[in-house]
């Protein structure tokens, strides 16, 4: 009896151990669909309860997929490297190490994982397009196209080959042949290709077609829910359109499907900066820094606050942390207020040359260079400066008001009335216009309309001193009380 008991005992342990086999195996297999799907959130939260004992090659490389992109690049370099040592020849593991030392801008050893996973699959197009976009990155878009045309000729219906072409032209600043590709991308898939509408979208961002951007990148995240960076623009574009609380949710949600990394924090933090909230974004980028004491985004914006504080040498000093390779048109904006404001004129000038090789169409470039070249009286300068900006995004009260202020200081005092006239169609609530319109009456010994002008002054702040002063002066005059 006590045999029989130990046999039943043996057999029964041996089926509860298969049956957690079996659970664990489809739990591991759950992950990978997860991972497959592009729900890489739930892919992780799945896989991370079993790579810890399984040292197989699907889990970890899935593991490290699922880490990649959410953002965690060292930990997925680890997992990557876990799954090569089950299998030295996977070649999904050697380009995912590629892709991680792209994203991180080490485009020759990127390219050398790029190579051992081609020796292992010379004509695999997932890994002919990677490397593509590396070298697109890189900036030698000529061997990107190359590359990528081979592609295209082992597998010339595969919508993610047209979306990586897209992707290298974009690189190169060929805009119409990005969008090209990109629209083939979408026939072939029968618009069904988030990539492809993501990259419509940048396509249309770099033009400042803000709308047709916004377009796309919501058609984009109708597709594919999880399709993180779509939100992550969205909530560029709705931040530049001072829409604060929307781009705060959309940056929340980029968060949320990128946990590894502190981007959407970031930009987050730089929501509550606009608001004019500058202790509770300064709390939450020191929050970034906690866990990512290199991140550059939270460098670059405690260095914003610092000028808002106008202190420009802690500003500096910031900036001084991050490396150019991360710097933005607005950075170098930023930077060059920063020398002018300290007198280096010679300086801040550099900057706004290297902002406008970055986005030459950028109309706050021209706004700022604008009021740069006015401070040092290069008025003729910043003229052209103001003319630029408003070619590009239409009259603002802002560049009217200056442009009235050139002719002013060059007595051309008609012209400047002109000018602020027009800043008062745009804005009929901007004190600084009617401040300045009735300067110019007043030196075209104009009063009546000088007196109208300032009195508009006060109707709309009544504690502005020099309208007040003026204002009482002008009135002894026309009644002829007054010298």
């Amino acid at each position: 009896m006590k045999i029989l008991n130990l046999k039943t005992f043996f057999v029964t342990v041996g089926l509860v151990l298969f049956l957690i086999s079996s659970i664990n195996a489809q739990d591991i297999d759950d992950g990978i669909d997860a991972v497959k799907r592009g729900n890489y959130v739930l892919g992780l939260e799945i896989l991370k309860k079993y790579v810890k004992d399984d040292d197989s090659y699907d889990a970890n490389y899935y593991y490290g997929k699922a880490l990649f992109e959410t953002g965690s690049l060292k930990e997925a370099e680890k997992y990557f490297n876990i799954a090569l040592k089950d299998d030295d020849s996977g070649v999904e593991a050697l380009k995912g190490l590629g892709d991680i030392y792209s994203e991180q801008k080490n485009y020759d050893k990127a390219n050398t994982y790029y190579e051992k996973a081609l020796k292992e699959d010379e004509e695999n197009v997932s890994v002919l397009l990677s490397q593509g976009i590396n070298y697109s990155r890189s900036g030698d878009v000529e061997k990107a196209v190359f590359i990528l045309t081979r592609a295209m000729s082992l597998d010339d219906k595969n919508p993610a080959v047209f979306v990586a072409l897209g992707n290298a032209y974009y690189f190169g600043q060929a805009l119409p042949a990005a969008i090209e590709n990109y629209k083939k991308a979408l026939q072939l898939s029968n618009n069904k290709s988030a990539a492809a509408y993501y990259g419509l979208g940048n396509v249309y961002f770099r033009q400042r077609k803000f709308d047709d951007a916004l377009t796309s990148f919501q058609e984009s995240i109708k597709i594919d829910e999880n399709f993180a960076e779509s939100y992550f623009m969205i909530g560029r574009i709705l931040f530049l359109s001072e829409q604060y609380a929307s781009a705060a949710e959309a940056f929340k949600k980029y968060s949320q499907l990128k946990p590894g990394t502190q981007t959407g924090n970031s930009y987050f933090a730089r929501t509550k900066y606009a608001l004019g909230d500058l202790q509770e974004a300064e709390r939450l980028l020191n929050e970034v820094l906690k866990v990512d004491p290199n991140n550059a985004l939270a460098f670059k914006y405690l260095g914003y606050i610092e000028i808002d504080k106008k202190n420009y040498d802690k500003a500096l000093e910031y900036f001084s942390k991050v490396s150019e390779d991360n710097f933005e048109t607005e950075d170098y904006i930023k930077l060059a207020k920063i020398y002018s404001e300290k007198g280096d004129q010679t300086k801040a000038f550099q900057l706004m040359d290297e902002a406008k090789k970055r986005d030459p169409e950028n109309p706050d470039l021209y706004f700022e260079l604008g009021v740069m070249q006015f401070n040092a009286k290069q008025y003729d300068d910043a003229l052209v400066s103001f003319n630029k900006n408003q070619s590009i995004a239409g009259k603002s009260d802002a560049t009217q008001v200056y442009k009235g202020l050139i002719m002013y200081t060059q007595e051309k005092y008609d012209d400047a009335i002109a000018e602020f006239e027009e800043a008062i169609r745009i804005n009929d609530t901007f004190t600084f216009s009617y401040l300045w319109l009735a300067n110019a009456y007043l030196a075209k010994d104009n009063k009546e309309k000088a007196l109208e002008n300032y009195e508009k002054v006060l109707q709309l702040d009544p504690t502005n001193e020099e309208a007040a002063a003026q204002v009482e002066k002008l009135k002894n005059l026309v009644n002829g009380t007054g010298q």
